[in-house]
């Protein structure tokens, strides 16, 4: 028997696919899907979720929000913004770089790659980086080697359950739908931190898909067959830019890009080295990258 979580998990599988199939390059999910999918209208929540959520940590602690909640109710505030949010409350670069940082930290969660937690410490920082959160949060809040959230070492696992169970505190007649968002939220929130690691084989893709969605074969391409990874990744820049061709550029970055050599190396086997390079510029802002930035202003040449 199928259990309502199980249908709102599928739900919001199905709701990222939507997202990055989109024709659209703003990755929006339409409203009607969203209604579809998750039985409600997002459009007044989209404004007003956040505020309420808000309004009720204060009700409750009396005024006096500390600051792991709000750490928390910022977390949660990406994952809704992740799910539903219309692409005018997100810039297009943040949009893209938040379904990548999420759906990737799924990814390593679940792939056998070895050293984990700087590959998921960077993509929760860009993560974050692009709900937008305010800088003390982004620097303050790290995922631990087990999966579990901190905010400056204190564990905000419990300050989510309450944010996303406010529902059942002072429940109010014209919010019926608060209930069905904490669902959401509680799922969402257990595959950012590694709870929940099962991703259904939603739809075959394309090959970009496939290492996107197995980041130990597309390291093992890198290592074993350059001449198959170079061949793709010159493709990758050509033609209709979906979100998995961009996101094979970006996996570069995150994956491999450790030194200046892996830049010559690109430049040296691309037949589209200067358009790989923008793409590398426009991830080394969110996935924080020192040797492009290095590159980007000159202090390295090659």
């Amino acid at each position: 028997m199928i259990t309502k979580m199980e249908i709102t998990q599928s739900n919001i599988i199905e709701a990222l696919y939507c997202k990055i199939n989109r024709n659209s390059s703003s990755f929006k999910l339409s409203r009607q899907k969203f209604k579809i999918l998750f039985g409600f209208d997002p459009t007044y929540y989209c404004y007003e979720w956040y505020a309420t959520i808000h309004k009720r940590i204060n009700e409750m602690y009396n005024g006096c929000v500390e600051t792991q909640y709000f750490a928390a109710l910022q977390c949660v505030l990406g994952l809704k913004a992740l799910i539903y949010s219309s692409p005018k409350n997100n810039s297009y670069e943040n949009e893209y770089s938040l379904l990548y940082a999420f759906l990737n930290i799924i990814n390593i969660n679940r792939s056998q790659i070895r050293n984990k937690q700087p590959l998921r410490d960077k993509l929760f920082w860009t993560f974050l980086f692009c709900t937008p959160s305010p800088e003390y949060i982004v620097c303050g809040t790290r995922i631990s080697p087990t999966g579990l959230l901190y905010y400056r070492k204190v564990n905000i696992d419990k300050a989510v359950y309450e944010i996303t169970h406010l529902s059942d505190i002072n429940k109010h007649i014209d919010e019926p739908e608060i209930g069905q968002i904490n669902k959401i939220l509680s799922v969402a929130y257990n595959y950012l931190t590694g709870k929940e690691l099962f991703m259904p084989q939603y739809r075959y893709m394309d090959v970009y898909g496939y290492y996107f969605f197995n980041p130990l074969d597309y390291i093992n391409l890198y290592q074993y067959d350059k001449r198959t990874f170079y061949e793709l990744m010159d493709k990758s820049v050509v033609g209709k830019f979906t979100f998995m061709k961009r996101a094979f550029v970006y996996n570069y970055n995150l994956y491999i890009v450790d030194n200046i050599d892996k830049i010559i190396e690109l430049k040296e086997n691309l037949r589209n080295f200067e358009a790989v390079k923008k793409v590398l510029f426009f991830s080394g802002v969110t996935i924080r990258n020192p040797i492009l930035l290095d590159i980007k202003l000159g202090n390295i040449t090659y």
